[in-house]
């Protein structure tokens, strides 16, 4: 065989194929120059790879060989930076000016390497994602089944994935914020909800004890009534003499809750009114606590075998800086904990006010067991403090408090139990998981605390500091068939469970049937938690008297059988309930010191909601308390 009949030579044919590959057309970006082209490696790594070869003129080769190097770890951190779910070769290939060859083959590197996923659009297109970016691939599994991709506007598509929320306005300081369901994303308070988007109410609230996210607090005006509006003592401080004008208008002058106009920027409060004014200026969008620094001779120190967390630090501090404050932490992560903690910080006479006696005898039974100085101590209920002028008379003057506790504090804008306000107390704490009221009274759960001091649920979970115990909804057809459901599943269900049962008939029938005890409203105050917490009673049917504060460590399982209509705060305290499990307010190590709070966490719990069909579809709503907070809900048809 002569040597013209062997194969041609293959750096020669490597040439052809990646000129026909280019069409003989400069690679480079936006470039189409077909003169002084040559080949080159543009990849700059060991080993050869045709894939690695662009045709390219000079200028493009300069700008490959730039300083600006296109590693796989800078292309990786350009794709950290933009804030999208995916990333394409055109994004890449543009952001560093290389060709699309070179963007391609990083983008690769990284997929080989599992840092990232490909997803194939057509012929022409690939997207890139990260493994574990599950609202970007569940927006890709979406699209699919309804969208043709040959026809999709990929802009589009990236637009929708930087932004997957609409902001449209509500009222004045307020919001609706529309979202798709395919979104692992909550903020504010669930208004509706439909198989396809989930509507947000995102009010001026929202952002003082839950950090909004950047893209939204840009967009979202929470405007202020005033520039600056402090009360101090009985006196309304602004921030000009325009202002106070202003101020002194919109109060109703001497007709309102107002006094006198003195020097340029103050307005004189009547004596008892400084809760509502404070409350009209929550309402108007300003924050208007004034530092009020505890005196250091009401602080013993710190004990040394406590430590406290991050959000626990800045809950004291801004105690100590304001003298009063809201806590408005999810359930389990240690409220009455810290109360109990500041109590034992502060000196002299402590009152604890709490909305049941249930949740009364509890307080009791942990200071008597870890506070400092339990005779300081001093429990009673909402209910008592406000049955008479006698009763409230008990806690002033000479006999008034250092600090007051307001547990449940959502409790305090209640007609009656406002007057609670007028406790002649130097510092004040006030308690909430859900810091929300149906009644348009809000701003006063804040007003009649303190500045407000909170913690996002989200970080909370992603941190590992909280755990959602499982909910599943069963529905049933017919109410019978939810009750022997009911009968099964508290037979069957192991570890230590309650049922929550509103009605007291339904609650008798069913105490009855499962031979365990019932403990609701008529069961003396001192032996309810004693009867929840004893070990022999596995389970244990509760009317609403254990939805709040109740912590039960050895909760396993809680089953809701009757129900507040369309209650949310309800929902979401019942759910709580197992949320103050082993390690919430309670120590992971069984033989630890109870006081050593360095490793709150929650354990898993499940809660079933038990509804009929016709109870899904009129008190459904309950259920928004807890997708708001990121709960997973299964929906499960039983019957």
């Amino acid at each position: 065989m002569s040597q013209s009949d062997q194969s041609a030579d293959p750096g020669e044919q490597i040439e052809e194929l990646v000129r026909s590959r280019a069409g003989n057309v400069c690679e480079g970006e936006r470039c189409d120059t077909k003169e002084n082209l040559q080949i080159y490696d543009v990849a700059n790594e060991d080993g050869f790879s045709i894939d690695h070869l662009s045709l390219l003129c000079n200028d493009c080769y300069s700008r490959e060989h730039s300083t600006q190097k296109v590693t796989v770890q800078s292309v990786l951190d350009r794709f950290e930076s933009i804030n999208l779910p995916f990333i394409t070769t055109s994004d890449v290939a543009q952001y560093f000016d290389v060709s699309t060859t070179l963007a391609r083959d990083r983008l690769n590197t990284l997929v080989d390497d599992g840092d990232l996923q490909r997803y194939n659009l057509d012929e022409r297109r690939t997207l890139y994602f990260k493994p574990d970016f599950r609202a970007g691939n569940e927006l890709l599994e979406g699209l699919r089944q309804g969208i043709d991709f040959s026809d999709l506007d990929l802009e589009s598509v990236k637009a929708f994935a930087k932004q997957p929320y609409k902001i449209l306005p509500k009222d004045e300081g307020e919001y609706w914020v529309v979202v798709p369901n395919f979104l692992n994303f909550s903020i504010g308070h669930l208004h509706d909800k439909d198989e396809a988007w989930r509507t947000y109410i995102v009010n001026r609230y929202v952002s003082w004890f839950s950090e909004l996210p950047d893209t939204i607090q840009n967009e979202i005006t929470l405007r202020k009534q005033y520039e600056d509006a402090k009360i101090d003592g009985n006196t309304l401080q602004l921030a000009n003499e325009e202002e106070r004008e202003r101020a002194w208008d919109n109060f109703g002058g001497q007709n309102g809750p107002l006094v006198q106009r003195e020097e340029d920027t103050k307005i004189r409060v009547q004596n008892g009114k400084e809760f509502e004014v404070i409350a009209n200026l929550i309402d108007g969008g300003n924050l208007p606590f004034t530092p009020s620094p505890m005196d250091s001779d009401d602080i013993r120190a710190a004990p040394t075998d406590v430590s406290l967390r991050e959000y626990q630090e800045e809950a004291w501090e801004t105690l100590e800086e304001y003298g009063s404050i809201g806590v408005y932490w999810p359930m389990g992560l240690g409220k009455s904990w810290f109360a109990r903690y500041a109590g034992n910080r502060i000196k002299g006479k402590k009152l604890v006010v709490v909305p049941s006696t249930t949740l009364k005898q509890q307080w009791v039974e942990d200071i008597e067991a870890n506070a400092y100085k339990p005779d300081e101590w001093d429990v009673q209920t909402y209910q008592y403090l406000t049955h008479s002028e006698e009763n409230l008379a008990e806690y002033q003057g000479d006999n008034a408090p250092v600090v007051t506790i307001y547990d449940e504090s959502h409790y305090t804008p209640a007609n009656k139990f406002s007057q609670l306000s007028m406790i002649d107390t130097k510092y004040r704490i006030g308690l909430s998981a859900s810091p929300y009221r149906e009644d348009d009274r809000t701003e006063y759960i804040f007003a009649l605390t303190g500045y407000p001091v909170g913690v996002d649920w989200q970080d909370l979970i992603k941190y590992g500091s909280l755990e959602y115990p499982d909910v599943h909804v069963y529905t049933y057809t017919t109410q019978r068939q939810k009750r022997e459901d009911l009968y099964e599943l508290a037979r069957q269900k192991p570890g230590r469970g309650l049922v929550f049962c509103d009605s007291r008939e339904k609650g008798d029938r069913i105490s009855d049937e499962l031979g365990v005890p019932f403990v609701n409203g008529d069961t003396p105050a001192e032996d309810r938690m004693g009867i929840i917490s004893d070990e022999t009673n596995n389970v244990v049917v509760v009317s609403r008297i254990a939805d709040e504060g109740m912590s039960l460590p050895d909760l396993d399982w809680s089953i809701e059988f009757d129900f507040l209509g369309s209650s949310r705060r309800q929902e979401l305290q019942r759910t709580g309930r197992l949320m103050h499990g082993d390690g919430s307010d309670i120590e992971i190590d069984e033989d630890a010191d109870r006081d050593d709070n360095s490793a709150l966490v929650t354990k898993n719990g499940l809660h079933i909601v038990q509804m009929t069909d016709d109870e899904l579809e009129k008190h459904g709503e309950r259920l928004y308390s807890l997708e708001e907070h990121g709960f997973g809900i299964q929906l499960e048809r039983r019957a």
